[in-house]
């Protein structure tokens, strides 16, 4: 890896997290009811929200009540190939 260009895509997606909650310079934001950083906290409470939807799919579910999920391969009529989930009981 060519460290100069990860260090600087690093400080990129730093600064890209960190800006949204900076506060604008007249202290308003372009909504002025709403706090300027709302929407920042809705996409990272959407992400979250993502996050356990999957875990409580694909972890806590199957645990809870004893089964694995198994990945089925099938292809579609027009050659589009997709994965299905069955269930299986582990004993």
């Amino acid at each position: 890896v060519w460290w100069p260009l990860a260090v600087f895509y690093l400080a990129a997606a730093v600064f890209l997290i960190i800006a949204p909650f900076l506060p604008p310079a007249n202290g308003v934001g372009d909504t002025p009811p709403l706090p300027y950083y709302l929407y920042a906290l809705v996409g990272i409470g959407i992400m979250l929200f993502g996050v356990a939807y999957w875990a409580g799919w694909r972890v806590i579910l199957p645990r809870v009540f004893g089964y694995e999920l198994v990945p089925n391969k099938e292809t579609l009529e027009d050659g589009t190939v997709i994965t299905t989930f069955s269930r299986k009981k582990v004993e």
